[in-house]
Parts: structure tokens; C-alpha cells; sequence
């Protein structure tokens, strides 16, 4: 989405929004990595709050 309320959004949460060419596979692993660092993230939380 490209409308000024999800760009406004994104800006007030400090999400930096990266355009990608489509079909493009290497893009893929950019997604992948930022996945798994956001994981790497959230899982201790989890852990500490009894979560599954």
C-alpha cells in the first residue's frame, strides 16, 4: 500500500519501507532475514510470558 495514511503510519511506528522489483528472488532473502531478526526478537518474550 502506497496511500498517505500507510505511509503516515509507517513513519509514526519507525518503519522504514523498502520498495523491491517484482520477480526478483534475491528480494526474498531480504524478507527472510528481517523475519527471523524480528523472531530472534520476540521469542525470549514469549518464553518469559508462559507463551507457547
Amino acid at each position: 500500500y502506497t496511500s498517505n495514511e500507510f505511509l503516515k503510519y509507517y513513519k509514526d511506528l519507525g518503519i522504514n519501507r523498502q520498495k523491491t522489483m517484482p520477480r526478483t528472488p534475491q528480494q526474498n532473502g531480504v524478507a527472510e532475514r528481517c523475519n527471523r531478526t524480528f523472531l530472534n526478537m520476540v521469542r525470549p518474550r514469549w518464553h518469559e510470558h508462559n507463551y507457547p
